[in-house]
């Protein structure tokens, strides 16, 4: 499973920055995430993938894989 953060921060220290979003995406699966409410990132919008859901982990993913976000 890969575990993708998001960040409301420019420059996220990954393992450190706790994330203000976490989706988990289990391998060899297409993953929809919907925010019917939206999120705000104000500051900005950072992503990071792991290989855990814990803050400390700076493990990458052992396979890659592709985020498309649509902003309304």
């Amino acid at each position: 499973a890969t575990y993708l953060r998001m960040y409301n921060n420019a420059a996220p220290t990954v393992g450190t920055t706790t994330a203000d979003t976490m989706i988990l995406v289990p391998a060899s699966t297409k993953v929809t995430y919907v925010m019917p409410s939206g999120t705000t990132f104000g500051t900005a919008l950072s992503l990071s993938a792991g290989t855990s859901n814990t803050l400390a982990t700076t493990t990458a993913p052992s396979s890659s894989f592709a985020v498309k976000i649509a902003y309304v």
